[in-house]
């Protein structure tokens, strides 16, 4: 449920609330410098939620958490987003924060620009390899790869693509092995993540009641990341 620009996370939620806290720190990217990373990219289609997700494996030749894996996530907003969307307030408090980023400066999501933007952030950073939903991805994919040079991997949305890195997440943080980049839309979204399970015990978290207000973009991206990386 949501109190003005307060979010409550549901009482199904995929992970609890403080499992979530308790391993966040602000992560400093001039710190994982020349370092090997995954991305994770859930893109939209017009202007909702945009999540880009890098997450750095453990390095025990690293001073900065060297057994830890590592998540940092980019959410983007088109400007039409802050005028239409029920999360406007919200929106505009995490962009005013430096949390959130505009998606360039038309209305809608700019692909380009979000392209652009990605690039400079993994200027100094190897990038292995980088997992994307597909669909309605096509012009994003080509900018990427033509572009970008960016090593491009389609990770489908199945509950069976989503289900080892789901688990191995759940493992991670349950044995402490993760650090994630403190982000009040992060927060918000594993609050509203509910676990979508078939007769097989595949899984993946979904949007709570599919509501489509609970946004849940960077808990898929974080683990696009991961299961390009498992």
């Amino acid at each position: 449920t949501k109190n003005f620009s307060i979010f409550v996370q549901t009482s199904d939620v995929w992970i609890p609330d403080k499992d979530i806290v308790d391993n966040m720190e602000f992560i400093e990217l001039k710190k994982l410098k020349n370092e090997a990373v995954y991305l994770g990219i859930d893109l939209s289609t017009v202007s909702d939620l945009t999540s880009i997700s890098l997450m750095f494996p453990p390095n025990l030749y690293r001073s900065y958490f060297p057994d830890k894996f590592i998540f940092k996530s980019i959410p983007y907003i088109a400007k039409e987003a802050l005028s239409k969307s029920v999360n406007k307030r919200f929106y505009a408090e995490c962009i005013k924060n430096g949390q959130m980023r505009l998606a360039g400066p038309r209305r809608t999501i700019d692909y380009d620009y979000v392209l652009k933007d990605l690039m400079e952030i993994c200027n100094n950073l190897q990038v292995v390899k980088a997992s994307y939903d597909p669909w309605n991805a096509s012009e994003f994919t080509k900018l990427a790869e033509n572009e970008g040079g960016l090593p491009m991997v389609k990770f489908g949305q199945g509950l069976g693509n989503f289900n080892i890195p789901t688990k191995e997440f759940e493992r991670l943080l349950l044995n402490g092995q993760v650090i994630i980049d403190k982000n009040i839309v992060t927060k918000f979204c594993f609050g509203n993540a509910m676990i979508k399970e078939d007769i097989h015990d595949n899984y993946k978290p979904v949007k709570d009641d599919g509501d489509k207000n609970k946004k849940i973009d960077v808990c898929i991206s974080m683990l696009e990341a991961l299961g390009g990386y498992l």
